[in-house]
């Protein structure tokens, strides 16, 4: 039997929908809310998924100390709010999306390859929450870009070195277009 996946829930309404598709996937999803995330409650899991959520990565301080301890031998999916932490953990800076993007469907337009992109055509329909994008120019050399909006903002990124990979967009939404898709890759190829 495969080990639960780790769900922080970082107070967002798409966490259940999140919960939900994995299920669907045919996995067990265990949720631990943000605020009471201990470093240890990371230990008896091999993939963690941060959810999207309200406000600034800065507000979420506990992540550094997770991604210190597990970032070499644990698997990460960070979405939305969770890309920014992710990005910021590794010295991206972040810059106020204009205009702010809640609920607006974008083109997902590939640029490089990465595991959890696998069999998603060019171009597909992503649902877009957020005001706050990582900054272009500010990403380490040891994060790779992998799709970008037509408005040229990050929509997808990798670690060249860990298992840590993160979404702009919503996977979850019913705007995105292989969303599930996505999260199975996520589950089963890394």
């Amino acid at each position: 039997m495969t080990k639960p996946i780790l769900l922080i829930d970082n107070n967002d309404s798409f966490t259940m929908n999140i919960r939900q598709i994995v299920n669907e996937l045919g996995f067990q999803v265990e949720i631990t809310n943000y605020l009471e995330l201990q470093t240890s409650d990371v230990t008896n899991f091999d993939k963690i998924i941060i959810s999207p959520g309200p406000g600034h990565p800065t507000e979420y301080t506990k992540y550094y100390a997770v991604f210190d301890l597990y970032k070499s031998h644990k698997s990460f999916l960070g979405i939305c709010l969770g890309l920014q932490i992710i990005g910021q953990y590794f010295g991206a800076k972040l810059r106020q999306s204009f205009p702010i993007e809640h609920g607006k469907q974008s083109q997902n337009i590939i640029i490089s390859s990465s595991t959890i992109l696998e069999g998603i055509p060019n171009n597909t329909q992503i649902g877009r929450y957020h005001s706050w994008c990582l900054d272009k120019k500010t990403i380490p050399q040891e994060l790779i870009i992998n799709s970008v909006s037509e408005d040229d903002e990050i929509m997808c990124i990798s670690h060249k070195s860990y298992s840590i990979y993160g979404v702009q967009f919503h996977p979850e939404s019913y705007i995105t277009q292989f969303g599930s898709k996505i999260l199975e890759n996520w589950i089963t190829k890394v």
